[in-house]
C-alpha cells in the first residue's frame, strides 16, 4: 500500500511537470505550424529546402558544442555524490564550458561554411549557413539553460522562453517582413532575431533565479568532473541527431532542395507524435534518479515507469490513428497543393515518432540507473541501420525512402533498450493494466477507418467529430477496460477537479472498474 502511494505521489510529481511541458510544447508547436504555413506558401520548395538542409547542420554542430553536458547535468544537479561539488559551482561551470565551445564552434563554420556549401553543391545554402552559424550560441546556451532549471524541477522556465518566446516572436517577425515580400533570407533574418532576443531574455531571468540561491562560479573540478560524466552522453546525441537528421543530409546530398522540402514539412507535423513521452520524461529523469539514489525502491520505479508509458500512449495512439486515416487530407489543408503528395510520408514518419512513445522513457530509466552504455549502444543501433538504409533507399526513393529508414531504426532501437532495461531491472510496461488500453483503442479505430472509406463526405467537420471521438473515449480506456489503478483515478480526479470543482463521480466509476 506504501508503495501505492509513493508511486502516485512520484506519478503527480513528473505529470505536474509533464502537463506543464506539454502545454508548452503544444503552445510552440502551434506557432511553428503557423510559421511553416505562411512561409512555405511564399517561398519556392527550393529555398524552403535549402533553410531546412541549413538548420539541420547548425543543429548536428549545436550538439557537438554541448559536449553532452546539457544531458547529464539534469542527473548531476540532483546526484548526492554531485551535489559535493556545489550546486552553484556545477551552473557556473556548465555554462562557461557552453560558452566556449559554442564560440569555437561559431568561428570553425566561419571558416568553413563554403565547404560544406560545396559539398552539397549549392551556393544558397553556403550563405545560408555563414548566417545561421549565429544561432550556435543562443540555440546551445539555451539548451543549457534548460538542463539547469529541469534539475532544479523548474519546468517553467524553458516553457516561457524557449517553448513559446522564441517562436513567438520568429513567428511575429515573418509577418512582419510577409507584408513587404517574403523572401528565403527574412526567413533566415527571423530564426536570428527570435533566437537571439530569446537569449537575452532567459539569461536576465536565470541570472535573477540562480544568483539569489546560488553562488555561481566557474570550478575547475566541476568542470572536469562534468565532462567525464557527460562525454559518453555526447555519443548519444550524435547518434540520435543522425537518427533524426540523416535522412535531410541524405536527401540534400543525392536529390535537389525540393525533395528535402517534401520530407521535412511533414516531419514538423510527425513531431507532435514525439510531445507526450517528451513531456512526461521532462521531470521523470530526475525523480528516477533519486528514487535510484534510495534503498528498496525498485517497485516504486516499475510503477512509476508503467503508468508515464500508459498514459503516454493514451494521448498518442488516437492522434497516431487519426493520421493514418487522413494523412492526405491533413497535409493537403494543413502545406497547401504544393505538398498534397505528402501523406505517404507523414504516415511512416507518424509512425517512427509513435514507436518511441509505446516504449515509454526506456533510456531515460536505464540511464537513472547509471547504465549509459546500453543507451549509448541503442542509439548506435538507430543510427547505424538510419545510415545503412539511407545509402540503400534515399538515393533510388528519396523522402519516402529516407521516412522507412527511420522506422526501421527506431523499432530496432527501441526492442534493444527495452530488452536490456527488462533483462537488467525487470522493468517493462507490458501488463494488463498497458496492454488492455492499447488493444481496446487499436479496436476502435477500425470504425474509424471503415468511417474513412463508407462515408463519402469527407468534410472537415466529419474529420474532426472522428478525432473528438477517438481522443475522448481512449482517455476513459481503462474504465472501459476495467484496468484502472490508484494513479489513474488520481489523474481523472484531477482532470474532474479542474473541470468541475469535485473529485467525486470519477472516482466512483473507477473503484467500480476496478471490482
Amino acid at each position: 500500500m506504501v508503495g501505492m502511494e509513493n508511486s502516485n505521489k512520484h506519478f503527480k510529481m513528473v505529470a505536474k511537470g509533464g502537463v506543464l511541458i506539454a502545454l508548452g510544447s503544444f503552445i510552440a508547436l502551434i506557432l511553428q505550424f503557423i510559421t511553416t504555413i505562411i512561409v512555405i506558401r511564399f517561398i519556392s520548395k527550393e529555398e524552403f529546402g535549402v533553410i531546412s538542409l541549413a538548420l539541420v547542420i547548425i543543429n548536428v554542430v549545436v550538439t557537438i558544442s554541448q559536449l553532452g553536458i546539457n544531458a547529464g547535468l539534469p542527473r548531476i544537479l540532483v546526484n548526492k555524490d554531485s551535489k559535493a561539488l556545489g550546486v552553484g559551482q556545477l551552473i557556473g561551470s556548465a555554462l562557461s564550458i557552453i560558452l566556449v565551445a559554442s564560440a569555437v564552434s561559431m568561428i570553425v563554420f566561419w571558416l568553413f561554411g563554403n565547404v560544406i556549401g560545396n559539398i552539397f553543391n549549392n551556393e544558397k545554402l553556403s550563405l545560408v549557413i555563414l548566417l545561421v552559424m549565429t544561432l550556435i550560441l543562443p540555440l546551445g546556451l539555451m539548451s543549457m539553460l534548460d538542463s539547469i532549471f529541469r534539475g532544479l524541477n523548474n519546468a517553467g522556465a524553458k516553457v516561457i522562453f524557449q517553448d513559446i518566446m522564441v517562436n513567438f516572436l520568429r513567428l511575429v517577425v515573418v509577418l512582419a517582413v510577409s507584408t513587404v515580400g517574403l523572401g528565403y533570407l527574412s526567413v533566415v533574418s527571423a530564426y536570428l532575431i527570435a533566437a537571439w532576443t530569446g537569449l537575452i531574455a532567459y539569461l536576465a531571468y536565470s541570472f535573477l533565479q540562480l544568483t539569489k540561491k546560488y553562488r555561481i562560479r566557474v570550478s575547475v573540478k566541476a568542470s572536469s568532473e562534468m565532462i567525464r560524466f557527460s562525454f559518453p552522453l555526447l555519443l548519444v546525441a550524435l547518434t540520435v541527431n543522425i537518427t533524426n537528421w540523416a535522412g535531410v543530409l541524405f536527401i540534400g546530398y543525392y536529390w535537389p532542395e525540393t525533395e528535402v522540402a517534401l520530407y521535412t514539412v511533414p516531419l514538423k507535423l510527425a513531431g507532435l507524435f514525439a510531445l507526450p513521452l517528451a513531456a512526461i520524461a521532462y521531470l521523470y529523469l530526475p525523480i528516477v534518479t533519486q528514487l535510484f539514489n534510495k534503498k528498496n525502491r525498485l517497485q516504486d520505479v516499475r510503477d512509476l515507469y508503467v503508468s508515464s508509458t500508459k498514459w503516454t500512449v493514451i494521448v498518442t495512439l488516437p492522434a497516431f490513428i487519426f493520421v493514418q486515416i487522413y494523412a492526405d487530407e491533413i497535409s493537403l489543408f494543413l502545406f497547401g497543393s504544393n505538398y498534397s503528395d505528402v501523406g505517404y510520408i507523414l504516415r511512416l514518419l507518424s509512425a517512427a515518432y509513435a514507436l518511441h512513445a509505446f516504449f515509454g522513457p526506456n533510456a531515460m530509466t536505464l540511464l537513472a540507473y547509471g547504465d549509459r552504455k546500453s543507451v549509448v549502444v541503442g542509439t548506435f543501433i538507430a543510427a547505424l541501420f538510419t545510415i545503412i538504409l539511407a545509402f540503400l533507399l534515399i538515393p533510388k526513393y528519396g523522402a519516402v525512402g529516407a521516412a522507412f529508414a527511420s522506422v526501421f531504426a527506431q523499432a530496432c532501437s527501441n526492442g534493444y533498450i527495452s530488452i536490456k532495461l527488462y533483462r537488467c531491472h525487470k522493468i517493462q510496461p507490458f501488463c494488463a493494466e498497458y496492454t488492455k488500453p492499447v488493444l481496446f483503442i487499436l479496436v476502435l479505430g477500425m470504425p474509424a477507418y471503415l468511417a474513412k472509406y463508407f462515408i463519402s463526405d469527407d468534410s472537415v467537420v466529419l474529420i474532426v467529430i472522428t478525432f473528438l471521438i477517438l481522443f475522448s473515449v481512449s482517455l476513459f480506456s481503462p474504465i472501459i477496460t476495467r484496468t484502472t489503478t490508484n494513479t489513474d483515478l488520481s489523474v481523472y480526479a484531477g482532470f474532474e477537479k479542474r473541470l468541475f470543482g469535485r473529485t467525486n463521480w470519477f472516482k466512483s466509476v473507477g473503484l467500480q472498474s476496478k471490482k
